[in-house]
């Protein structure tokens, strides 16, 4: 997926955030069932897959300046990506199978397509407040990125806001 998109995407989400009180998903003290499908194909043949526990985090916080991203890194707890791309079709089948039972419970925040890419964006929230859980899903790619953390919807409110008027 190019970079481009991917940022583009992304800053999507943030402006969706915007109203997003309304929208409630299951409590956020499970275990994620997206972290689970993670562990699961990540070390499968032609998956690759990264997680960043809280040390990693933890020194990104410091290093990361705001501008960057920095704000809204220090509300993650965890990280992890999987990208399936270089997998045969059969194993993708199977991600995609368990992913969408994973996703059972999360909102739909928003699909994007650009082409031949595409991009879906799932909440999980603690309550409406709080983001518990964002995963992002490429299903053209084969990839996708979970984030987890408390992660204040004002807060994103207030980047967002500040983002459109440097735009």
């Amino acid at each position: 997926m190019n970079t481009n998109y991917f940022y583009k995407a992304v800053m999507a989400v943030m402006i969706l955030l915007l109203p997003v009180s309304a929208i409630l998903s299951a409590g956020a003290d499970r275990i994620s069932p997206v972290m689970d499908v993670i562990r699961k194909y990540g070390g499968c043949d032609g998956v690759m897959s990264v997680r960043l526990g809280s040390f990693l985090l933890g020194i990104a916080k410091m290093i990361v300046p705001d501008e960057d991203g920095g704000e809204l890194i220090k509300y993650f707890d965890r990280v992890a990506v999987l990208s399936a791309d270089s997998a045969e079709d059969m194993m993708k089948e199977r991600i995609r199978s368990d992913l969408k039972k994973a996703l059972n419970g999360y909102k739909t925040l928003m699909e994007m397509r650009d082409g031949d890419d595409d991009m879906t964006v799932y909440l999980s929230m603690q309550n409406e407040e709080v983001i518990s859980e964002m995963v992002l899903v490429s299903d053209s790619e084969m990839a996708l990125i979970f984030i987890a953390g408390d992660m204040p919807v004002s807060e994103l409110q207030r980047i967002i806001a500040e983002v459109a008027e440097e735009q």
